[in-house]
């Protein structure tokens, strides 16, 4: 359960603590696609690879919309945005597209799947 979140009521994502200025790397070759800032995900980047899109909230930094390689720097944690905790970096892995606008309430543990339980 979250209280940030008003439209799902949980947190999605996973978070992951570290320093601000954490160096933040593409996980494969691929884009980033949008940088942006919103009162709840903060600073914000999403990195498309494949089917997959990346979105990393919370940062300092945002690299430029482009292409990047495997290990290239894409941000820079930080503390931006809506945080309980300390600083950190809250990762979020959409298959296609950005799929906020769909979850909600009622519908979120259908639409959304636990990393833990699908890749442990």
């Amino acid at each position: 359960p979250n209280s940030i979140n008003k439209k799902t009521g949980v947190h999605l994502g996973t978070d992951y603590p570290c320093p601000v200025g954490t160096p933040l790397t593409a996980p494969q070759d691929g884009e980033v696609v949008f940088t942006g800032t919103s009162k709840e995900r903060g600073n914000y980047i999403q990195y498309k690879h494949g089917d997959y899109l990346l979105e990393m909230r919370h940062l300092s930094k945002m690299m430029p919309l482009g292409k990047y390689r495997l290990g290239d720097v894409i941000a820079l944690s930080g503390n931006t945005g809506s945080l309980t905790t300390g600083p950190h970096v809250c990762m979020v892995v959409w298959l296609k597209e950005d799929g906020l606008s769909k979850i909600n309430k009622e519908n979120w543990k259908v639409l959304t799947t636990d990393a833990d339980k699908l890749y442990i």
